[in-house]
């Protein structure tokens, strides 16, 4: 009991300082997996499947494909090329607001403008997935330059490689 009433300060400040830390973790990665969650409780992916379900897929669902575009399996998150060339397509009839077309139902402007951060967010994960080497070293050919360089490194002289080469 001694001992704990001489590192009391101690203890409490590292205690403090693992549980900020704890937190600060908790907080970044809850936030860093797109698990947005909006107002009515749903996250972001259901709120944009939501979305399309209510305002695209009339025209571009199953049963009809207007210009070519069938959202019926379009979802959160983005796993295909073709799915994020969708969701390109899909910001960029929703900013001009092209889409929906007049004569259909409009969503409100704050729905609209949350379907857009979601999908932005979702293509932003994707691209950093997609673009990823999975933390794997990719091989490449070394230019000419960078190979006269590597041996001159290794050999403490200049070794000319045209003749190396052939």
């Amino acid at each position: 009991m001694k001992l704990m009433s001489l590192r009391g300060p101690f203890l409490s400040s590292l205690l403090n300082r693992r549980m900020v830390t704890i937190l600060a973790i908790l907080a970044l990665y809850f936030t860093g997996m797109g698990m947005v969650v909006g107002s009515d409780g749903s996250t972001g992916h259901t709120q944009v499947r939501k979305f399309i379900n209510n305002y695209c897929s009339d025209c571009h669902g199953v049963d009809a494909q207007e210009g070519e575009r069938d959202f019926a399996a379009f979802k959160l998150p983005l796993t295909t090329i073709d799915q994020l060339i969708s969701a390109d397509e899909i910001i960029d009839q929703l900013t001009l607001n092209l889409m929906p077309p007049s004569d259909a139902t409009q969503p409100a402007k704050r729905e609209r403008l949350d379907a857009l951060k979601h999908l932005r967010s979702g293509i932003v994960d994707a691209r950093q997935r997609f673009d990823s080497t999975g933390g794997r070293t990719v091989m490449r050919r070394l230019s000419n330059r960078e190979y006269e360089n590597t041996l001159a490194v290794l050999f403490n002289r200049r070794v000319d490689t045209l003749g190396l080469t052939s």
